[in-house]
């Protein structure tokens, strides 16, 4: 399973990848009961998923508003040239910037953050600004979270 892709993987390696997305913590013998499959199948197709890159690894979700972190944004950052690598680096080192995205449109990047109050929150885009090339940067205080990107759970095996 060297070049892998949507197309070219089977319905056991999508209803594989679904499985553990849902519930990562099972056994590959409780997972191969669930998927009607052998053990030795299911450990055969998670190692080859994970040597094509596929699956990046398994990880625990942590709640971060109860860790304390209360008080988040989605903050627009506008650049004074298209070129982002540097400034997202910047911000990927900060602990505070759970995401940070170059994209295509009004601004240049876009960053998800997490404080634990306004004024930690208010220092962040302080310094935001003082990463060199950053012109301005527009946060949007998060209220509620309705759907967590962290929790997401592709659905790879519709439209089979």
């Amino acid at each position: 399973m060297a070049k892998v892709n949507r197309k070219s993987m089977d319905s056991l390696d999508k209803r594989t990848i679904e499985a553990l997305c849902s519930s990562g913590r099972e056994s590959y013998h409780q997972l191969a009961k669930k998927l009607g499959v052998t053990t030795s199948t299911v450990t055969h197709r998670v190692k080859a998923l994970k040597e094509a890159g596929v699956l990046k690894g398994f990880r625990v979700i942590a709640d971060i508003e109860k860790l304390g972190y209360e008080y988040m944004a989605i903050v627009l950052i506008y650049s004074e040239s298209s070129d982002g690598d540097s400034i997202v680096k910047s911000l990927a080192e900060s602990d505070k910037v759970m995401g940070a995205f170059e994209v295509v449109g009004e601004c240049t990047l876009i960053a998800w953050v997490a404080c634990h109050d306004r004024e930690q929150f208010s220092d962040l885009m302080k310094e935001m600004l003082r990463i060199p090339g950053v012109k301005r940067v527009h946060p949007y205080v998060i209220m509620k979270i309705a759907k967590d990107p962290c929790c997401y759970v592709p659905s790879v095996v519709a439209g089979e």
